[in-house]
């Protein structure tokens, strides 16, 4: 299995399978550039090599699992999409006899379609909205009477590009169509500060993070365009918010805890995400987006971001809170929760209080971080800073006492300035300040269950950051399970790692 330089992939990343040995043909028959293109030497060894073309991972239990076609999978705006996932969906519509989706340089991902006369254009957008990301959508369906062949029967993809149909009704319109997306498109320009915008385009993906959805809403507020914060989690383009906002299926918005990142199937229990200690949970949008086939996945945003909210003041308080609001959502057990960083905290309290309350936890999973002190530090905060500065004093460690004065310049500096900032950015401060003295003053009890701890790469192979196994070995009293995967600590939740990230989490939501 290797990527796309040719190099090995790590267990649970997805590469090209590529076979060699006695037994592998010299190349095509009479076919020079072909077998150009699908025979290499091998670079680790004698002999040459040929790409299957097939996308396959090892699992953690060694067999080898196929994940589609390499060219059925294409990147547009940053995103991995398999087109045979919008294939599948296309096909779930009665009318709709076979479909082929492909991605086209100029005009984005188009699909073609064989149906019956009773097909409605309409109905198959509305549905596709639905059931698929905004980046996912095809930029035109295109229907005609039968799929273009080669003389062996496979798809004559060449010809099939030629027969794209101008009618308006198979395009989606990428620009706004009506007031009320044109008001969103406004609002998403002036606070992303980027005009090009368009109504499809996803807020996420274009730079939006905690402190401007903050200002999204309240500048949509003033407009009198009901808007909280989960909303823009579920439909973050202009043209999913504005259709659903429209519907007659909408509600009143309220500020919600729990925003649904991914629509997954209903067999399996759901994961739910615990916001970092910057209060966002944007970052878990590519993890979700890799489990939503199997898993829908929620994110538990921090209170205090909305205006009227109050801000908890222990952890165990947040968790008590975020556990009302999963139980909205799952009523009752088994709970998969997953943590990193700050949220570690909140993960481990929330098990603690589910298991006092009688329910079964299933999964709990935690990512790259663990407590350096298990006892609350404000109780000997004083103490322990004077003490570590006369340890500094002695030792001469003048770095260590430059960093340490460095970083109390930057809260004072922070501090000063808050009055200077708008009411959204003050805000979002106050809630992460919060967070920040609720951890501090936490005390970690011992988890009487399983815990999973996925490491990254980088900070396994840190001897400083041993800590994070040997604090996560006393607070487990059941079976702690540990896990490294390719990456970074600050890029581990983006692509492309969090490609094996996924792959972990998904065998360990599996019991594998």
């Amino acid at each position: 299995m290797l990527d796309a330089y040719q190099q090995l992939v790590p267990i649970g990343v997805a590469g090209e399978l590529y076979i060699g040995g006695p037994g592998l043909s010299p190349g095509y028959w009479k076919r020079p550039e072909l077998t150009k293109e699908r025979f290499l030497d091998n670079p680790f060894g004698a002999g040459r090599l040929y790409r299957t073309g097939d996308r396959v991972r090892w699992r953690a239990d060694g067999r080898l699992e196929f994940l589609g076609r390499v060219d059925n999978q294409v990147k547009i705006r940053g995103h991995r999409i398999e087109l045979g996932e919008i294939e599948r969906q296309l096909m779930r519509i009665p009318a709709i006899q076979e479909a082929v989706v492909l991605a086209d340089e100029d005009h984005g991902l188009l699909a073609w379609m064989t149906t019956t006369t009773d097909f409605e254009p309409q109905a198959a957008w509305q549905w596709l909205r639905q059931q698929l990301p905004s980046y996912m959508l095809p930029a035109r369906l295109v229907r005609i009477d039968s799929f273009p062949r080669l003389p062996n029967g496979k798809l004559d993809r060449q010809q099939l590009v030629r027969l794209q149909s101008p009618s308006p009704e198979n395009t989606q319109p990428d620009e706004p169509q009506n007031e009320l997306e044109s008001q969103l498109l406004a609002i998403w320009r002036q606070v992303l500060k980027q005009p090009g915008l368009r109504p499809s385009d996803d807020f996420f993906r274009h730079g939006g993070d905690s402190l401007q959805s903050i200002r999204v809403i309240a500048q949509a507020q003033q407009a009198n365009i009901p808007l909280s914060p989960n909303l823009l989690f579920e439909y973050p383009t202009v043209r999913e918010l504005a259709t659903y906002l429209q519907s007659e299926a909408r509600a009143e918005p309220t500020w919600e805890s729990v925003s649904r990142l991914a629509q997954g199937s209903t067999q399996n229990p759901p994961l739910f995400c615990i916001h970092s200690g910057a209060a966002h949970v944007f970052f878990y949008r590519e993890l979700a987006n890799y489990l939503r086939e199997d898993y829908t996945v929620y994110a538990l945003q921090a209170q205090g971001l909305d205006k009227d909210g109050q801000l908890p003041s222990s952890i165990e308080e947040m968790a008590a809170h975020y556990i009302a609001e999963i139980k909205r959502v799952q009523a009752q057990g088994p709970y998969r929760l997953l943590g990193t960083c700050f949220s570690n905290a909140v993960g481990l309290e929330m098990a603690h209080q589910l298991q006092a309350k009688g329910d079964h936890i299933d999964r709990l999973i935690f990512v790259d971080s663990g407590p350096a002190h298990l006892q609350s530090l404000r109780t000997t905060e004083g103490k322990r800073t004077w003490h570590r500065l006369g340890q500094m004093l002695k030792t001469g460690d003048w770095r260590g006492i430059s960093k340490k004065i460095r970083n109390r310049s930057i809260v004072a500096a922070r501090q000063i300035s808050q009055p200077f900032k708008s009411a959204s950015a003050q805000r979002l401060q106050t809630t992460i300040d919060n967070l920040n003295d609720l951890y501090a003053r936490y005390n970690w009890e011992p988890y009487p269950g399983d815990i999973h701890f996925i490491r990254s790469s980088e900070f396994a192979a840190r001897p400083d950051k041993d800590y994070h196994l040997e604090q996560w070995t006393k607070l487990t009293r059941g079976q702690l399970h540990q896990y490294i995967v390719p990456g970074h600590h600050l890029t581990l939740f983006a692509e492309p790692e969090v490609q094996a990230l996924a792959a972990v989490i998904h065998d360990i939501l599996r019991g594998e």
